[in-house]
């Protein structure tokens, strides 16, 4: 969902939101985006909807794969004309 759902994206923002900027008390209330001790935050770890092991019509439920091809065919009738 995190490639293509727009209200899940908003959502994960949020999640990342609060975790970067709140204080943590165990630091010095320093938030996590500003601790040196921390060098990466890894948000995705799949490189794309292509990565080897999505399989859309075994993993992703089936209202969710109707947004993905409409947003696909209206990106197709948008570029080429139709789909």
């Amino acid at each position: 969902l995190l490639f293509f759902d727009p209200e899940f994206q908003r959502i994960t923002r949020g999640w990342w939101r609060a975790i970067l900027t709140t204080p943590n008390p165990h630091a010095g209330g320093v938030p996590l985006a500003r601790d040196p001790a921390v060098a990466v935050a890894e948000l995705v770890n799949e490189d794309s909807l292509f990565f080897w092991t999505f399989t859309p019509y075994e993993n992703v439920p089936a209202p969710q794969m109707a947004r993905l091809e409409r947003r696909f065919g209206a990106w197709l009738a948008a570029r080429h004309g139709s789909v």
